[in-house]
């Protein structure tokens, strides 16, 4: 999926910016590591890529439309192409981990369809295999309030990789996880967006792996893209001045 930001501004409310006057052309397929200090503005671009966040100015075009100018049903439309993966999983405590994850294709299904998912879960085997991608199949049918931290976090990106969606954005997923996981989170995250094609947005605060994995690598700072460039082109000092005097929230 294609979009283009144009000299975007957006925020909490319009008094309150993070993102100012951001231009950005994501082409489609493309696998992109935001990286950047606290209050860079990294979750407020993904929740703006995602149409959960209206912007204050400019437009945001996907595949050169503006869903912002049109109705609301559009927009609703729109979502369902759409997965946004946030730092904590949206993970109900006495929810089993199979309907966790078929909960992730909701967006698709009719009201009885969506009712027969969670009264008496399909496709098992399916599930199974993708919560085997990140070393969880034995916890199918736990209870999500069962699992430690980062087993919520790789249940979430199991959730991901189910999602028929085109575009995933993706809030610091490795958060939760020990190097070791992380790695292999990173592996198969973008493994598997290379074979469906997907365009893959990712927030990170471990630069060394999103410089190891993603081919674009855009540097954010107090709002304002401080770089866009591939890892090969990006300096140690370019990071240590992206990071310099960190502080504040995104």
């Amino acid at each position: 999926m294609r979009v283009e930001l144009q000299q975007v501004s957006a925020g909490p409310d319009p008094a309150h910016s993070i993102l100012q006057n951001i231009s950005l052309r994501i082409e489609e397929g493309e696998h992109i590591a935001l990286i950047g200090p606290s209050g860079a503005g990294k979750t407020t671009l993904l929740h703006l890529l995602g149409l959960s966040l209206a912007p204050h100015a400019g437009q945001v075009l996907y595949e050169d439309r503006d869903y912002w100018a049109g109705r609301a049903g559009l927009r609703h439309r729109y979502r369902a192409h759409v997965m946004i993966a946030p730092q904590t999983p949206p993970l109900p405590p006495r929810q089993r981990v199979v309907t966790a994850i078929q909960a992730a294709r909701l967006a698709h299904m009719g009201f009885w369809a969506s009712l027969r998912a969670w009264l008496a879960p399909r496709d098992l085997v399916e599930v199974r295999n993708v919560l085997a991608e990140f070393d969880l199949a034995d916890k199918l049918f736990e209870r999500v309030d069962r699992l430690s931290g980062g087993e919520r976090q790789r249940v979430g990106l199991a959730r991901l990789a189910w999602s028929l969606a085109d575009l995933w954005l993706v809030d610091e997923p490795l958060a939760a996880l020990d190097p070791v996981r992380a790695r292999q989170a990173m592996q198969v995250m973008t493994r598997l967006a290379s074979e469906r094609e997907i365009t893959l947005i990712a927030s990170f605060h471990q630069v060394d792996l999103a410089l190891e994995f993603f081919p674009r690598v855009i540097g954010l700072r107090e709002g304002h893209i401080f770089f866009d460039a591939a890892p090969k082109d990006i300096r140690q000092e370019d990071v240590t001045a992206l990071f310099e005097n960190e502080k504040g929230s995104d």
